[in-house]
């Protein structure tokens, strides 16, 4: 019984008279490597599909990437799997011209994360956080339900610890009561959550509880808990 290869080889021997061989690179070979190596295109303008970047899915996670990571790729795989000494020269020597194939790449069309009406996610260096009312949970990348650009990732360890934390700590301290409390980790709640009604949005103000309006008073917190929001989710500053 013969049986295909599961993927087209990146180089083949031509055989001629006298049993010397010729040895080529193959164009398809390397197209398939690369498509089986999570590269893609993807789109990044939904009125011109020539504006295009070229992104690496592995495990669910999107790496942005240049020519430079490809063809570091590709010489990887040349190393791991082509030692033999015709392969691999006739594979390194075909190295620069591999960029000009990837139009062949098919596009992108995986699901991106998107945060639920239930639940939430934070995604860190070790996990995606996924928050609900009545779990937290820390996911592996590779078991989500749709794929994560790295670049949105926290550079931090997600560990578990008991008790209150530093912030909630001082939740509490800036809190006049245990509604006022509620309160405000229900709008910090709000903010985090990426899910949002278009017909039910809301705009969340934090000011001095002064009755002077002239009188300035600062140290309150309301900039730490800015800082917190930033530390999160990306954000926006924009001056009044």
């Amino acid at each position: 019984k013969l049986e295909l290869p599961k993927m087209t080889p990146m180089a083949y021997a031509t055989p001629l008279r006298g049993g010397v061989e010729v040895w080529k690179a193959e164009v398809r070979g390397s197209i398939e490597w690369a498509e089986k190596s999570g590269f893609r295109w993807l789109k990044m303008s939904t009125n011109d599909d020539t504006v295009v970047q070229l992104v690496r899915v592995v495990d669910n996670i999107i790496y942005t990437c240049d020519e430079k990571d490809l063809l570091r790729a590709y010489r990887d795989e040349v190393d791991a799997n082509y030692n033999g000494e015709q392969t691999s020269r006739v594979l390194l020597q075909f190295m620069p011209q591999v960029m000009k194939c990837m139009h062949a790449l098919p596009n992108f069309d995986g699901q991106l994360m998107r945060d639920e009406r239930d639940c939430s996610y934070i995604y860190f260096s070790n996990g995606a956080l996924r928050i609900s009312a009545h779990n937290i949970a820390l996911v592996k990348y590779s078991e989500l339900p749709g794929c994560v650009f790295a670049r949105h990732f926290k550079d931090f360890e997600y560990r578990q610890r008991a008790g209150t934390g530093d912030f909630g700590r001082f939740v509490g301290f800036v809190s006049a009561d245990n509604d006022h409390k509620r309160f405000i980790q229900s709008c910090l709640g709000y903010i985090l959550h990426h899910y949002k009604l278009r017909n039910y949005a809301k705009a969340l103000m934090i000011i001095e509880d002064v009755e002077d309006q002239d009188e300035a008073r600062g140290r309150s917190g309301k900039g730490l808990i800015a800082q917190f929001i930033e530390w999160i989710r990306w954000s926006v500053q924009q001056d009044g």
